[in-house]
């Protein structure tokens, strides 16, 4: 068993930051029945499924249905930029009950501008 397993959902993003590695690859978006095959054949080897690998995963245009599809079987962590953040605000699913899964990935110089996002967010 995984402790935890990660699925690329998409390798595209809204940025292009400095830590990020880059590749040529083309911008895809993972199908839905495609995300479902992978579900099935990682049944019984972990619990934890990230969404993120390269890219935003925000950026899916099915990241909610995806989320609902993935909850019902795995704990689901989101890695994000944090711009596309309210695509999945009421997603119910996202917010297992004990479990830290929507992670931040900045590269902030300040903290006061880092304490201004965390807030923006949180009253968002």
């Amino acid at each position: 068993m995984y402790k935890k397993v990660y699925v690329e959902i998409t390798n595209n993003c809204n940025l292009s930051c400095e830590f990020c590695p880059h590749n040529k690859r083309k911008n895809e978006f993972i199908s839905f029945e495609s995300f479902k095959t992978i579900l099935d054949k990682l049944a019984g080897y972990t619990e934890y499924l990230y969404l993120h690998v390269l890219g935003e995963p925000l950026l899916h245009p099915d990241i909610n249905k995806l989320i609902d599809e993935a909850s019902n079987r795995y704990k689901i962590n989101i890695t994000t930029n944090g711009y596309l953040i309210n695509r999945i605000k009421y997603n119910k699913n996202i917010r297992q009950v004990g479990y830290e899964n929507v992670r931040f990935s900045i590269l902030i110089i300040d903290r006061l501008i880092f304490l201004c996002i965390v807030i923006m967010v949180i009253l968002t």
